[in-house]
C-alpha cells in the first residue's frame, strides 16, 4: 500500500472537514495529527491546507479539531516565511502570514504599515510615477534647495538616492514618501487623491504572527464547538429579536481590532474607508452567540460622510475573521454590504447576514434593509455567478420595483415547480438592478430621501440660486442659519457640511430657532460617536419629511 502523501491527506481532510458526526469529526483529529509529522508539500497543496484549516478553526466539530487547526496554521505561517528567493515568491498575495502582499495601497495604510512594521514594509519601484512623485514633494524642501534644483538633482535615480536621505533603502523610502505626501498642505481625502498619482505599491513581507487571515484573532469569545453541524437557514423577524452582548473595549483592545481588520484586509488587497480611515476610539464589539462576534468601524472626523452613516464591520467566527463589509444608515434604514471571505463560503453565511441585521437594527435602531446591489451582482459578476440574488430572497429580501418584483415572483416559482431550473444570465442581469429591501416588524417604514438625490438637489440649489458658487451657497445658508437662530455658527462648525441641503430643503424656513439649535447640537456628536449621532438624528421627523418632499420636486 502507497503511503499517504501530504497533498493526498488535505485532500482527504477537506472532503470530510465539513462533516459533523462523530466517525468523520474523529477521521479530522486522525488526519491532522498525521499531517503533523509530515513536511509540507506543493505550494497548491499548502494553500489548500490553509484554507481548510482556517475553515476548521472557525466551524470546529471538537475542541481536538479547533485546536489542532490553530496549531498547523502557525505551522504553515513558519513554513511559508522560511521559504526563499522564488519559492517564497510563489506565496506572494496568498494572504498566508509570512507570505509577501504586494500592492498600491492607500496612503492611511502606507502610515500605519511604516508605523507598526517598519523594517517589514519597503517601496516596491515597478510602475511608481517617478516625476509627478519628485514634482510634488520638492515643494516641501528648504527653499534653498528648491532654488538650487536642476534636472540632474531631480532625475529619479539621483533624487532617491541623495534628496531623500534614505540612501536607496527602499524600507526608509518608502516612509519617506508616506510622512512626506502627509506633511502637505490640506484635507485627509486630497492628500490620498495625490498621494495616488503617484503610483507606489508596497511590499509588505508578512511575519508569522502578522494579522493575517492566519494569525489575526478577535481574542474576545469562548470557542463555540459545532457539535451538531452548521445552521443552514435562519428567520429573520425571529432572530433579530435578542439583543446583543456589547462587549466593553480598552483603547488597546479596540486598537488590535482596528490592527486585525486593516492586516487581514490589506493581506487579501483590499480596503475599505472604515477600516483604513478608522476612528479607533469609535471601534464596538459584540458578542452575538455561538461563537460570532462583530467588531464596528467609524471613521475618523474628517473622513465621515456629511449625510449618511457608513459604519464598517468585521465578523469573528471562533475569533477567527470570516467576513466583512458595511452599512450606509441614514435615518431608520441602511444599505449594507457582507463578504464573506472565501475559505468561511459554505459555512453559516444567512447566519452571519442575519446577525449582522440584527446588530444594526439593536445599536442603531435600523428598521429597513437593501441589500447593496453589488453584492447581487449590478457590476459584478462573481455576484451573478453565485446567484447571490436568491440567497436574499430566500431571507426575506424582496424588489421595491413593481416589474422586477413580478420577474422574481415568477422565476422562484419556476424555480420552485420545475426540477433542474436556474435561472439565466439575462434574468439575473436584469434582477440585479433591484432595490432588494426587508422591513423588520409589522410597522411600514417609509422610503426614506435616496442620497444620490439629496446630492442632485444640492447640486441644483447651488446652480439655481448661486450660478454653481458652493461658497456663495455656504455663506448665504450660514447667514440664514444664524439670523434664525441669533447664533453664531461659522463655517468651521460641523453643522456646515449640511447647512446648504437644510436651506436647499426648506428645512431652515420651516424649522423652529430652537430645533435648528438642537440639530447643530446634535450633529456635533458625528465626530466623536457616529452610532450615538444616528440615534439622536432620528428624533428629527420633520427634517427626513422636508428631505423626502425637496427629493420628490427633482
Amino acid at each position: 500500500m502507497a503511503r499517504p502523501t501530504f497533498a493526498g491527506l488535505v485532500r482527504s481532510f477537506r472532503a470530510i472537514q465539513r462533516s459533523f458526526d462523530q466517525q468523520s469529526i474523529a477521521e479530522q483529529e486522525k488526519i491532522l495529527l498525521a499531517l503533523s509529522s509530515m513536511p509540507c508539500g506543493t505550494v497548491t497543496a499548502v494553500m489548500l491546507y490553509h484554507e481548510a484549516l482556517l475553515y476548521s478553526a472557525a466551524y470546529p466539530g471538537s475542541n481536538v479539531v479547533r485546536t489542532l487547526a490553530e496549531i498547523k496554521l502557525q505551522r504553515v505561517a513558519l513554513h511559508v516565511s522560511t521559504r526563499k528567493g522564488s519559492d517564497r515568491l510563489h506565496y506572494e498575495n496568498s494572504t498566508i502570514a509570512g507570505a509577501p502582499v504586494r500592492v498600491p495601497f492607500s496612503l492611511m495604510l502606507n502610515k500605519w504599515l511604516v508605523e507598526r512594521f517598519p523594517e517589514d514594509t519597503q517601496l516596491s519601484t515597478e510602475g511608481v510615477n517617478e516625476s509627478v512623485l519628485v514634482q510634488t514633494l520638492v515643494n516641501l524642501f528648504d527653499p534653498v534647495e528648491q532654488e538650487m534644483l536642476h534636472a540632474g538633482k531631480t532625475a529619479w535615480a539621483y533624487w532617491s538616492e541623495h534628496m531623500t536621505g534614505a540612501g536607496g533603502n527602499k524600507h526608509q523610502m518608502k516612509r519617506w514618501i508616506v510622512e512626506m505626501t502627509d506633511r502637505l498642505p490640506g484635507s485627509t481625502a486630497l492628500k490620498e487623491f495625490i498621494f495616488g498619482q503617484f503610483a507606489t505599491t508596497t511590499l509588505w513581507s508578512t511575519h508569522p504572527n502578522a494579522p493575517t487571515l492566519t494569525s489575526g484573532r478577535a481574542n474576545q469569545g469562548a470557542p463555540f464547538i459545532h457539535t451538531h453541524g452548521l445552521q443552514r437557514s435562519v428567520d429573520l423577524t425571529s432572530h433579530l429579536a435578542s439583543k446583543p452582548r456589547r462587549i466593553d473595549l480598552t483603547l488597546q483592545q479596540q486598537t488590535h481590532l482596528v490592527d486585525v481588520a486593516r492586516g487581514v484586509l490589506a493581506s487579501m488587497q483590499r480596503e475599505t474607508d472604515p477600516v483604513t480611515f478608522s476612528h479607533v476610539g469609535e471601534t464596538e464589539y459584540y458578542d452575538m452567540g455561538r461563537g460570532l462576534g462583530i467588531a464596528l468601524y467609524a471613521m475618523q472626523p474628517d473622513m465621515k460622510m456629511a449625510l449618511q452613516s457608513y459604519i464598517g464591520f468585521m465578523a469573528f467566527k471562533n475569533d477567527v475573521p470570516c467576513a466583512y463589509g458595511g452599512g450606509w444608515v441614514l435615518n431608520n434604514e441602511s444599505f449594507f454590504g457582507v463578504n464573506v471571505f472565501p475559505p468561511f463560503r459554505g459555512g453559516e453565511s444567512a447566519v452571519i447576514v442575519a446577525d449582522l441585521l440584527r446588530l444594526y437594527h439593536h445599536a442603531f435602531n435600523v428598521r429597513a434593509f437593501c441589500v447593496d446591489p453589488y453584492q447581487i451582482g449590478y457590476g459584478n459578476s462573481d455576484g451573478i455567478k453565485s446567484r447571490s440574488f436568491w440567497f436574499y430572497y430566500r431571507l426575506g429580501f424582496r424588489p421595491v420595483e413593481k416589474d422586477l418584483a413580478k420577474l422574481a415572483r415568477d422565476e422562484y416559482k419556476r424555480m420552485s415547480t420545475t426540477q433542474g431550473y436556474h435561472s439565466p444570465k439575462d434574468v439575473l442581469l436584469t434582477l440585479a438592478g433591484a432595490t432588494m429591501r426587508w422591513v423588520y416588524g409589522s410597522a411600514d417604514v417609509a422610503v426614506p430621501p435616496s442620497a444620490d438625490r439629496l446630492g442632485d438637489l444640492v447640486t441644483k440649489h447651488v446652480n439655481d440660486h448661486y450660478d454653481g458658487d458652493r461658497q456663495a451657497a455656504l455663506r448665504d445658508g450660514l447667514r440664514k442659519l444664524n439670523a434664525r437662530t441669533k447664533k453664531r455658527f461659522s463655517a468651521s462648525h460641523p453643522i456646515a457640511r449640511i447647512v446648504v441641503l437644510l436651506h436647499a430643503s426648506g428645512y431652515l424656513d420651516r424649522a423652529t430657532p430652537a430645533r435648528l439649535i438642537a440639530l447643530a447640537d446634535d450633529y456635533r456628536l458625528k465626530s466623536t460617536s457616529e452610532r450615538m449621532y444616528v440615534l439622536r438624528s432620528q428624533r428629527y421627523h420633520a427634517l427626513f419629511d422636508a428631505l423626502g418632499v425637496a427629493e420628490r420636486t427633482l
